[in-house]
């Protein structure tokens, strides 16, 4: 994938908002900011929340405001290559494995219970983790027993506290 990123001045990513565009984002706005390009995306599922400051972002279904962004971004190349350096950062901080391993680390660390005295976790004690691997709304969670919740998670799509499921 780097060679076909490696060659456009930036990745543009339209969607509509429908029922098949609206739990899911796609992986190309990650390759897109590992290789620093700039980003135009449309305001559709969690896509936003992505390039944020860091690309153009666009309502959905205005081909004027994409045209607009796009013309904005091909005439501003300076701009634009600082949007693509940011996005790239941000990639570093918060996409990457050992970026998410970290962020769900600390937030599953009021999961984490006392041990034993020999720095295990009784059995009966053991904290559990709901892993949900499915990005179309449906919650075919599956609960997992573990130490060690970080773990399980490791490259798994959403995650429920198990209380909460």
């Amino acid at each position: 994938m780097p060679i076909f990123l490696a060659a456009p001045d930036l990745v543009a990513l339209p969607q509509r908002a429908n029922r098949a565009t609206m739990n899911q984002v796609p992986g190309k706005v990650f390759e897109a900011m590992a290789m620093a390009k700039p980003i135009l995306a449309t305001a559709v599922s969690g896509l936003p929340e992505i390039p944020a400051g860091v690309g153009r972002v666009v309502a959905p279904g205005s081909v004027s405001a994409l045209a607009e962004a796009l013309h904005w971004l091909l005439d501003h190349p300076g701009d634009a290559a600082e949007l693509g350096s940011k996005a790239r950062l941000r990639r570093q901080e918060r996409y990457t494995w050992d970026a998410m391993d970290r962020i769900l680390a600390g937030r599953l660390q009021r999961w984490q219970l006392p041990s034993n005295g020999d720095g295990r976790h009784s059995s009966e004690q053991q904290p559990r983790a709901t892993v949900c691997a499915t990005s179309d709304g449906a919650n075919p969670c599956r609960r997992s027993p573990t130490s060690e919740p970080r773990d399980v998670l490791r490259g798994v799509t959403g995650v429920q506290a198990a209380d909460d499921a």
